[in-house]
């Protein structure tokens, strides 16, 4: 299931996705109480689109509407690099990512992969 590069075919990943309506990836990423790992009371989820950016190269920037119809909603862009580093310093700081598919993976499995490393692995 190969995402091709460059034009020319849409991918049967993409296809799957589309036709099954899986638009977005959504991984929730939270502390197992009783089990001690490097940080303590995370409780972040990721969204992460399936079927724009880089899979077909289009990208709707919606975030930023929908933040206008709910002010109540904290709203912050950051960019990737900085994102990441701080993500690694103090993963309490974020509750909700939305980002496009390529930074969800990216971010996903830095999440899955860091955060539960034991409280004695050095960074």
């Amino acid at each position: 299931m190969a995402t091709p590069i460059g034009k020319g075919h849409r991918s049967l990943n993409l296809t799957l996705r589309k036709e099954l309506g899986l638009y977005t990836n959504v991984r929730p990423r939270y502390t197992l109480h009783g089990y001690k790992t490097r940080y303590d009371d995370v409780n972040l989820v990721t969204i992460s689109e399936n079927t724009e950016g880089e899979y077909n190269g289009l990208e709707h920037r919606c975030c930023r509407e929908v933040v206008k119809k709910y002010p109540e909603i904290a709203y912050e862009e950051v960019i990737i690099d900085n994102f990441c580093m701080m993500l690694m310093k103090n993963p309490s700081l974020f509750d909700v990512l939305v980002m496009p598919n390529l930074y969800g993976d990216i971010i996903g499995g830095l999440c899955a992969g860091y955060w539960w490393l034991g409280s004695d692995t050095k960074m």
